[in-house]
């Protein structure tokens, strides 16, 4: 009996173990697709600085960018190897403009490829948080590549952060067709593309776990993604890593 009972134990773990590691699938399938982009983004950068004739000192921030998006996939492939799609990354104190000034860039390129304009609008005052970082940028490529594809033809592109209170928002505003009434975007796998649609469903779960949460206005004239997200007091620069 006792055999038996120590058997179906761990066939009761294994069970409990595949489950969350499906119903984790999505997360993880996301967190692969948005770090392949990454490095898209970047390759393609890189590949225009190097034929402009970029020095080695130029090319260094794009490059560590680079690094920092292979780095993610290492970890969540590992993460899934655990059976645990929660990618290991510390809390910490950083600054929200540095961040999509870090983007910048790499975002523009693949703006420019399609004929949208880029608008990164950044408040005087400084937006501070304390979260995960990197998990954060990886919900915003996902955003605006949402965007972009939503204006393959060309368009306006507004990323704009905004403090409000002790809250730190960040409004991503395409001037793409809107998404239809049939589809909820909020709904993972629910997507007029080709790709899987869990863009939206994974930046909210990114916003929840930073005390915040995602909303979606859409119209024919374009859609509106905005996360609110819960701001921190000012921290000291040294505490906070350089973005290039």
């Amino acid at each position: 009996m006792g055999q038996h009972r120590t058997r179906d134990d761990t066939e009761e773990g294994a069970a409990q173990r595949f489950a969350a590691l499906g119903a984790a699938l999505p997360v993880v399938v996301h967190e692969l697709g948005g770090a392949l982009n990454r490095v898209s983004l970047y390759d393609q950068l890189l590949e225009r600085k190097i034929r402009a004739g970029a020095t080695p000192d130029e090319l260094a921030p794009s490059l560590e960018r680079l690094r920092e998006a292979i780095g993610s996939m290492e970890r969540t492939l590992a993460a899934v190897h655990r059976a645990n799609a929660a990618v290991a990354e510390p809390d910490g104190s950083f600054e929200v403009g540095d961040l999509l000034r870090g983007l910048e860039a790499a975002l523009e390129a693949r703006a420019s490829q399609q004929g949208v304009e880029l608008v990164l609008d950044l408040p005087s005052t400084r937006a501070w948080m304390v979260g995960r970082c990197h998990r954060l940028e990886r919900a915003l490529v996902g955003l605006v590549d949402n965007a972009l594809d939503a204006m393959p033809r060309g368009g306006r592109l507004v990323v704009q952060l905004r403090v409000v209170d002790a809250r730190v928002e960040i409004a991503i505003s395409d001037s793409g067709p809107g998404i239809p009434e049939s589809i909820d975007p909020l709904l993972p796998f629910s997507s007029t593309k080709a790709q899987l649609g869990i863009g939206l469903p994974f930046a909210r779960h990114v916003a929840r776990q930073h005390g915040g949460d995602l909303s979606v206005v859409t119209a024919p004239e374009g859609t509106t993604v905005t996360l609110s997200l819960v701001g921190a007091a000012p921290s000291k620069e040294s505490d906070v890593p350089t973005r290039a």
